[in-house]
């Protein structure tokens, strides 16, 4: 049986030394809704902090998994920062606006740009925009490849695949689709299902996708709010809101491996680093950022976001 772990500020590092300037090839930034603004998180791992705003006044902000690039939307402009150390910036002309989700390939090239508002999707590799794509109302965007080149969204109950260059495929139908994951090839997608509070496996052996439960409904689980993969396709990665906790589950055989009692409701896995998650990127004000490391199984530190200025 797994070991419940309760976390504590200074629970594991998580995080590297950071410095308070772009100078400092060491600094981490994070986008902070509540201040609207790119901003470093300084200090050693366990008594970190939000420092000043970098790039003030934004309505949305992402940064690149290896911090040297970002994008970045204000007033319906969108800017791309080649270079985060020498703030290097160009304007995105064909970008999509009113974003509210980019998720990043894991060497950084490649963003997915999503717009609930305006229905679109649209793939930005090193800076240069490709076509957007329509999508049906209602769509979110749930998952990505780990080179991007794939993308997992759903409306309505229908789960679809889009890529670069395809328009929506669906794949499967559930009752609440809410959460995925995908492996590195986009041919095994893990599939959270708030209707029937299971999590299923959709497979494509050349022939389609086929759909298996891998977790079922259970009373201590009622609700499962994220669900990001390891690199190496081993574990399963679930957050739970109403219990606040974080388990790991082994992809082979479906065991429980971890499970940690959280002090912050999750919502999403945001990538800070290769091991590194933020889970309440929408922290509010005054409320501090929920870390969580799973480079030597699983703890969660804080962040202190300070008044939102």
């Amino acid at each position: 049986m797994a070991a419940l772990v309760k976390s504590s500020l200074l629970a594991l590092a998580v995080l590297p030394l950071v410095g308070q300037t772009l100078n400092s090839p060491l600094t981490t930034l994070v986008f902070h809704a509540a201040s609207r603004s790119l901003r470093p998180i300084v200090g050693m791992t366990g008594s970190s902090y939000l420092g000043p705003s970098v790039y003030p006044d934004l309505d949305f902000g992402s940064v690149s998994p290896d911090q040297k690039t970002a994008i970045i939307e204000t007033a319906g402009r969108v800017t791309f920062i080649r270079s985060m150390q020498n703030q290097e910036t160009a304007d995105v002309e064909t970008a999509i606006t009113a974003i509210d989700l980019i998720l990043w390939s894991d060497d950084s090239s490649t963003a997915i740009l999503f717009s609930a508002a305006n229905r679109q999707i649209q793939w930005i590799t090193n800076g240069k925009a490709g076509s957007a794509t329509d999508l049906p109302n209602g769509t979110r965007l749930l998952a990505a490849q780990c080179d991007a080149q794939g993308a997992i969204a759903a409306s309505d109950g229908r789960v679809y695949r889009i890529t670069p260059d395809t328009a929506p495929v669906q794949i499967a139908t559930f009752g609440d689709p809410t959460a995925a994951a995908t492996d590195a090839t986009g041919n095994t997608i893990y599939i959270a299902d708030a209707a029937t509070q299971q999590i299923l496996v959709l497979s494509n052996n050349g022939g389609g996708y086929n759909q298996r439960p891998f977790l079922a409904a259970t009373e201590e689980i009622p609700d499962r709010a994220a669900l990001p993969l390891s690199a190496d396709g081993a574990t399963l990665y679930v957050a739970m809101k109403s219990a606040r906790t974080l388990s790991a589950y082994s992809t082979a055989d479906k065991t429980l491996t971890t499970r940690l009692a959280l002090d912050w409701v999750p919502s999403s896995f945001e990538r800070l680093s290769k091991e590194t998650y933020l889970l309440n990127p929408g922290a509010r004000v005054g409320e501090p950022f929920s870390v969580l490391s799973t480079r030597n199984g699983l703890a969660e530190s804080f962040i202190p976001t300070g008044d939102a200025k």
